[in-house]
This record gives structure tokens, C-alpha cells and sequence, in this order.
């Protein structure tokens, strides 16, 4: 029970900080502000407000709580050793008796043991798979540090880099925002 436990928070707190649609259409974070979530507030900032590097900045904000809580669900709800059963005892067999599919040794996989071959079957697509993964929070990052001269520069644009990276949408948000608020409604 408890891995299914581990599966439905960790996709509970996920979907409850990328929730946008109710809280948008019933009240848009308002009254005065009140009920944005993160979410919200992300995307009326840098959609409709314009203000690109805010809206990416709430959102990179996200991403140290959702990785806490993921990584509370993954470590925190593991099996202890003590819950385990003891499957050592169980398995009295000689080892040498096991069949050849049960065998470590057995040649499932052997050509992967030349690196060319592991390189384009193993290697190759997971680099592939980890950058499209990891860009939108790249994207993101860069976008919170450009400053707004930056953002709005659509003849020089340059959206892979940052030329005098701020910290400016970061502590906007921190000191000048009703920031904990606004957590404080997405937990």
C-alpha cells in the first residue's frame, strides 16, 4: 500500500501546483489578489501583464518545493528494512542449480558490452530524452534573470543566453509581492 501512496501524493501535490483552470475561471486570483496560486500568478504576470521575466521567475519558484515534495514521497514512503520481508531466508537453493534464464550470467544483453552500440542504444536517446526534458526549466531559468530590456528586444532576441543577467524579477517577487500569500494558497 504504501508505493501506491507514494504514486497518488506525489501526483496530488503536482497537480494541485500546476491547478489553473479553477482557480481562473471562477475568480482570475482575485479578490484583490487573494486566491492566485502560482500557477495563476505565473501566467497573469507574464501572459497577459506582459512582464515575461516575473511570470518565469514565479515559476522557477515553483520548483524547489515541488522537488521536495517529490523527493519526500519517493524517500519518505520507501519500505524500511524492518517492513521488508526476509526473502534471503526464504531462498535456500544452491545457486549454481538455477536455471540459465535466472543466472546473472546469462547473455541477454551482451551487445551492449561494446561502447559504440551502447552509445546509440543506451547512451544516445537518454541525453536526447533528458535535454527536451530539461529545457522548459533552462528556458525558464534564463528567462527570470534577463532583464526586461531583454525581453523586449525582438530584433537582437537571443533566447538561448542571458547579456547582463538581474536579479531583479527574483527580488520583486521575494520583497515586493505578496509572495508567501500566494504560496501559502498553492499548498
Amino acid at each position: 500500500l504504501t508505493p501506491i501512496i507514494a504514486v497518488v501524493m506525489t501526483f496530488s501535490v503536482l497537480f494541485t501546483f500546476t491547478d489553473f483552470q479553477l482557480i481562473y475561471v471562477l475568480t482570475k486570483g482575485g479578490p484583490v489578489n487573494a486566491t492566485h496560486l502560482m500557477a495563476t500568478l505565473s501566467f497573469q504576470r507574464g501572459i497577459p501583464g506582459g512582464q515575461l521575466g516575473e511570470g518565469a521567475a514565479i515559476a522557477v519558484a515553483m520548483i524547489p518545493f515541488l522537488l521536495a515534495s517529490i523527493l519526500f514521497s519517493f524517500f519518505g514512503l520507501q519500505r524500511r528494512k524492518w517492513q521488508r520481508t526476509d526473502e534471503g531466508a526464504m531462498n535456500t537453493q544452491d545457486s549454481s542449480a538455477a536455471p540459465d534464464e535466472l543466472r546473472d550470467d546469462a547473455e541477454g544483453m551482451s551487445y551492449l558490452s561494446h561502447l559504440p552500440r551502447r552509445i546509440v542504444v543506451i547512451y544516445l536517446p537518454l541525453a536526447i530524452f533528458v535535454f527536451v526534458l530539461l529545457f522548459p526549466f533552462y528556458w525558464m531559468a534564463i528567462t527570470a534573470v534577463k532583464p526586461n530590456s531583454q525581453l523586449t528586444d525582438y530584433e537582437n532576441y537571443s533566447p538561448f543566453w542571458v547579456v547582463g543577467a538581474t536579479l531583479e524579477h527574483i527580488n520583486y517577487l521575494l520583497f515586493q509581492t505578496s509572495y508567501p500569500g500566494w504560496l501559502w494558497n498553492t499548498i
